[in-house]
């Protein structure tokens, strides 16, 4: 329930957590928005790296048979 209202207020507003046990608040300053951003950019290509075998075995294997 709480992350479903975190999910919709992030549409309108710049809500952070750094990950580090303080939980999330709304950015008050463009230096923390920013290190949010860079934070969850990381996240984004590291997910995105990890998936790199799955992609290539639906690609090698796209035309197998069910």
């Amino acid at each position: 329930k709480v992350r479903k209202s975190i999910e919709y207020a992030r549409k309108e507003k710049c809500i952070c957590n750094f990950q580090n046990g303080k939980g999330y608040f709304i950015a008050e300053s463009i230096e923390d928005a920013k290190r949010f951003r860079k934070q969850e950019t990381n996240r984004l290509m590291s997910i995105w790296k990890a998936l790199r075998g799955t992609r290539k075995f639906i690609e090698d294997h796209q035309n197998d048979p069910g």
